[in-house]
């Protein structure tokens, strides 16, 4: 069973260029592609409607208390809720590929945010050319997270 919700269009594209870090990791073979987590069926008010696992929706409903006690109040909406998770995740996995300086980390993900693609386009270039034993480790643990 699926449930539809609403993604805000400008995290969309951000959506759509994290599949290129999916794709350089080798995970789009085995994991769920950003192209079938997020199936675009109509834009409305500047809203994408997407469809989320039963049991993803039902754990974000859980997770919203975690969320709240760290932003110190509620958000407005499950969507809001959804968003939030999208955002510091892919911020998240996008430093699990980088090195381990907080500058540079840092700097990628405030490039991340103002230009998407050209990031995601660079950092899968660098992650199919080189051979990282950081790297291939979170692709393992990105497999076994996702089950």
């Amino acid at each position: 069973m699926r449930k539809d919700l609403k993604l805000h269009i400008n995290d969309f594209p951000i959506l759509r260029e994290n599949l290129f870090i999916l794709r350089s990791q080798g995970l789009s073979g085995d994991a769920m592609s950003v192209e079938e987590c997020v199936e675009k069926v109509e834009v409305q008010d500047n809203n994408y409607t997407a469809v989320v696992d039963e049991e993803i929706y039902r754990q974000v409903g859980h997770f919203k208390k975690v969320i709240d006690a760290m932003v110190g109040d509620e958000l407005d909406s499950m969507d809001d809720y959804i968003n939030f998770i999208l955002k510091i995740g892919m911020q998240k996995m996008l430093i699990d590929v980088l090195p381990d300086d907080e500058a540079l980390q840092m700097t990628m993900v405030a490039m991340f945010e103002d230009n998407p693609e050209y990031l995601c386009e660079f950092v899968s270039k660098v992650l199919r050319d080189g051979n990282n034993e950081k790297v291939e480790g979170k692709k393992s643990e990105w497999m076994n997270a996702y089950g």
